[in-house]
């Protein structure tokens, strides 16, 4: 199920027109009509974005470049948290536990693992793999919690996110 719905979400993008059309100019643009509802227009679009797998950097290149680097970071954080946790919710609503079900030995060995530390497990996989959506559904789909998971995800994202912003204020300068 949700392989078909994430298929459906992705293809009405494409036709829509919506996947071409994304782009830092066009996202920035929306949030600065959204004048103050700007950064809630931009989080929402970030969460919406990963759902049809927009690639996450596009999003947190926007903040820096709308909102500079402290406060740019602060905002992509928001977005990127948002984002990730609207897709683990996505998979856990239509997918329940799944993983948990598996019946192969390494499988529940490693879930096993990922179960007795959630938060690091989440903090070691979001440091490497960043606001991946397939990372959010896997993760959606496992037994581990929904509160581990933003806590986790909150600890893996500030390195690699902080890194982003110097090397955006490099680049820029």
């Amino acid at each position: 199920m949700l392989g078909a719905f994430l298929l459906a979400l992705a293809l009405a993008a494409r036709r829509s027109g919506l996947v071409e059309e994304a782009g830092v100019v066009t996202i920035r643009d929306a949030v600065r009509w959204a004048g103050p509802w700007g950064i809630a227009a931009y989080v929402l679009a970030f969460a919406a974005g990963q759902l049809v797998y927009l690639p996450g950097m596009l999003f947190v290149v926007v903040a820096f470049g709308l909102w500079g680097k402290v406060a740019g970071l602060c905002i992509a954080l928001l977005g990127a948290l948002v984002s990730v946790n609207v897709s683990f919710l996505v998979a856990r609503a239509l997918g329940g536990r799944a993983l948990a079900q598996l019946r192969w030995a390494w499988a529940q060995r490693w879930l096993e693992r990922t179960s007795q530390r959630p938060v690091r497990t989440v903090a070691l996989l979001r440091s490497v793999l960043w606001m991946s959506p397939p990372l959010s559904y896997a993760l959606g789909l496992s037994p581990i919690g929904w509160r581990a998971h933003a806590l986790g995800s909150l600890l893996g994202l500030i390195a690699p996110l902080t890194a982003a912003a110097l090397l955006f204020e490099w680049l820029v300068q």
